[in-house]
């Protein structure tokens, strides 16, 4: 999409309820293919978002988006475990993902030596302690760890 295009889905989406300055970088860089400085300098430039971005913010938006790439990844191979009947369904927003993945998923985790596994069923929890990932044995589904996001 053009530059002018993303401009303008971009400030669309900016009068959405709810739609924060960071959820507006990840879409303006997705919808135009900028780098993230230069998406934040134009976003704020053209004052679609009140301020501009700190380097600090950039980056945790860049690592939100990893993530969720990542976890989206995931998600579809826990679906196609479930079709192919290897695991059963569960209630959450389940993911699955062999051990490299999730050391790239959640950089810096350090899962103790008892715990490790080939391949592992993650459940993206929202409640009272914000947002974790509860991160269970395949296919067995026992818990492991919870990991704060």
């Amino acid at each position: 999409m053009n530059l002018s295009d993303a401009l303008l889905m971009t400030s669309q989406h900016a009068s959405a309820d709810g739609t924060t300055p960071h959820i507006l970088l990840d879409f303006f860089v997705r919808a135009s293919g900028l780098q993230w400085d230069t998406a934040g300098e134009i976003l704020h430039e053209r004052r679609i978002v009140p301020a501009g971005f700190s380097t600090e913010d950039i980056q945790l938006v860049r690592q939100a988006h990893r993530f969720l790439e990542g976890f989206n990844e995931g998600r579809v191979a826990y679906a196609i475990a479930v079709a192919a009947q290897e695991i059963s369904a569960m209630q959450g927003d389940w993911a699955l993902f062999e051990s490299p993945q999730l050391a790239v998923l959640l950089p810096g985790l350090h899962m103790p030596r008892m715990l490790l596994r080939d391949v592992y069923a993650a459940n993206l929890v929202r409640d009272r302690m914000g947002l974790t990932l509860d991160i269970h044995a395949f296919p067995s589904g026992l818990p492991l760890v919870r990991h704060p996001l």
